[in-house]
């Protein structure tokens, strides 16, 4: 239950679709400094490379694509936020995302 919880979690707050309409190959780096923006509204120092690990994740369809992020503890709290879930480092966290693609 859990799992299912974050994974809705992660995707409505990484990506808050404002739309259910697919976001096309020439509109995924708009659409992924958009979510940045939005998102570095909220975490002052969410890391810049957030951008391409949301490109990846698009092209890819890959929750791991965001494993790179792991290291930046405003990544780790925003996953925290809102999920039952402790994230105390790296580690956690690179776990946590590679559960989505099991």
């Amino acid at each position: 239950m859990k799992q299912i919880i974050g994974i809705l979690a992660l995707t409505l707050v990484v990506f808050l679709l404002a739309s259910c309409v697919p976001v096309e190959h020439d509109e995924m780096l708009p659409f992924c400094k958009t979510q940045y923006e939005t998102l570095l509204g909220e975490y002052p120092d969410y890391p810049p490379a957030f951008v391409g690990a949301c490109v990846s994740w698009l092209q890819s369809g890959k929750p791991t694509a965001f494993v790179s992020l792991c290291g930046y503890e405003s990544f780790r709290q925003q996953i925290m936020d809102g999920n039952d879930v402790e994230l105390n480092n790296r580690q956690d966290c690179i776990q946590f995302i590679k559960n989505f693609e099991e």
